[in-house]
């Protein structure tokens, strides 16, 4: 069984790169995890097409170079 995360990565101003699992949770469908990116899509003022999976902001705050939202497929370890 798969399951889908929203990674949220940036490189800041002196280049360092992080990451981060929005939300820390996961959709059980490829389309949850797309809603969900669109949600943040509109809060940035921009939208997400169809086939979109990732979006990327440039200088839109002052301590970052780039931040980077995208899904992730996972697979989700079956519990016995």
């Amino acid at each position: 069984m798969n399951v889908f995360i929203i990674v949220n990565e940036w490189v800041d101003i002196q280049g360092h790169t992080s990451s981060e699992v929005v939300g820390a949770t996961y959709f059980d469908t490829e389309n949850e995890a797309w809603e969900s990116l669109d949600i943040i899509a509109k809060a940035h003022d921009t939208r997400l097409y169809i086939d979109d999976t990732n979006l990327v902001l440039e200088g839109h705050v002052a301590h970052l170079q780039t931040e980077e939202y995208y899904i992730l497929e996972l697979a989700k370890k079956e519990s016995n």
